[in-house]
Formats: C-alpha cells, sequence, structure tokens
C-alpha cells in the first residue's frame, strides 16, 4: 500500500520542476518512457464517476504497456482505499482468448504505427473506452519518496463497437501532472509536497488522467 498525491502543472513549467527536484536531492531513477493505457468502464462508466465524486474506495481498470513493447502488455487493476492504493497485475497475453478482442492502430511517441489487441471485455463488465499516452519521467531520493512527472498527454476515445478496427483520433493536454509516491508506513508526510505546492502555487487533485481524458468527451 502506498500513499499518491497527483497534481497538475503548467507543461511549460517542465525545466524549472526538473531542477527543482534536484536541488531538494532528488535524482533520476529510471530512463523516461512512453506510457499506453487503455481504460475500461462499464456501459455507465461508473469507475468515472466514482473517481469523479471522489468516492473513497474505487478502482480503475487498465491495459498498460511502455514504450511500444506491446507484448508485454499488462492488465492493471488499480484499487483505491481512502488516501492509499495497490495494483494488481497480469499478464495480458495470460488473460485473454482470441474471441474477444478488438483490434486497433494506433501512432506511438514516434509516430510509429502500432497494432494491439485488446480484450473486448474485462471482468465480464467492462468495455476499452479511453486511451491515454504519455512520456513519464522518474526521480526518487535517498528516503525512497518517488516523483513522477508526466507530459505530453494525449487521450483518444475508443468505441468498442464502432468498428471492428479502431484509429483513435487524439485530444491534447496542454498541462502535465506531477506525482508524489510514498509508503504508507511513512509517518509524515514527505517534505517534498509541501516545498512543490508553495514554490509553484501547485493545487492537490484527485481526478486521475482517466478522469481528466474522459471528461473531454462526455
Amino acid at each position: 500500500m502506498r500513499f499518491e498525491k497527483k497534481f497538475i502543472i503548467s507543461r511549460n513549467i517542465f525545466n524549472i520542476v526538473n531542477s527543482f527536484l534536484f536541488t531538494n536531492l532528488f535524482a533520476t531513477s529510471f530512463p523516461d518512457r512512453q506510457i499506453t493505457s487503455v481504460y475500461y468502464d462499464d456501459k455507465d462508466f461508473g469507475l468515472f464517476h466514482e473517481s469523479l465524486e471522489g468516492i473513497s474506495n474505487r478502482k480503475k481498470v487498465r491495459v498498460r504497456f511502455y514504450d511500444d513493447n506491446i507484448n508485454d502488455a499488462v492488465i492493471e487493476n488499480k484499487i483505491k482505499i481512502a488516501e492509499t492504493g495497490y495494483k494488481k497485475i497480469y499478464k495480458l497475453k495470460n488473460n485473454i482468448s482470441s474471441e474477444r478482442l478488438v483490434d486497433f492502430e494506433y501512432n506511438s511517441d514516434h509516430e510509429k504505427k502500432i497494432n494491439l489487441s485488446i480484450p473486448y471485455l474485462l471482468e465480464d463488465l467492462y468495455m476499452p473506452v479511453l486511451l491515454v499516452n504519455y512520456k513519464r519521467y522518474y526521480f526518487e531520493n535517498n528516503e525512497g519518496i518517488r516523483v513522477t512527472l508526466d507530459l505530453d498527454i494525449r487521450f483518444s476515445r475508443l468505441f468498442k463497437d464502432q468498428s471492428p478496427n479502431l484509429s483513435p483520433y487524439y485530444v491534447p493536454f496542454d498541462f502535465g501532472v506531477i506525482e508524489i509516491k510514498y509508503d504508507n508506513k511513512n509517518i509524515y508526510e514527505p517534505k517534498i509536497i509541501s516545498l512543490l505546492s508553495s514554490e509553484f502555487n501547485l493545487i492537490q487533485t484527485s481526478c486521475s488522467k482517466y478522469t481528466l481524458g474522459l471528461k473531454n468527451f462526455l
């Protein structure tokens, strides 16, 4: 279980935030990479509304892969319990049958066309409704406090019944998302949260990228 604090930032201050983290003893902890997630929801968008309304106990269901490594795609159930959360992760190829696939093509970060087969349904309830693509940068300090910065976020609405092959149409998001992640055993909130908030006048948000993205289309 871990805590996650999330803030929306102007994309044009990325370099300033980056320098600020280094000044406060954070270092790059992992090479930056492209993340692609396909989010699932029921026909009434129940998961979306739970997130939008700030329901304490909720979840997100998605298929995710990194860079163009579609063969390593996973199914993730991200469980939120009050301010803490955890993930259940399953290999995609071990959890679907060929009779229950939706195929779609999209342009990756390098404008390379990627073909991906995803489940038609998950848990016999959830359908693919939104594709989210972005670049993630990773930072960590010597106390194990992790910070991720997501930029160049793009959203695309998916309709599983519109055609056998989905061709996403992207809507860019003009802001970035910064997340601070730390173990729930921590007694005190990490100092970097208040430092970032005061330095850049950031306001915490409970909305996920799924919620922010789907609001563009509903």
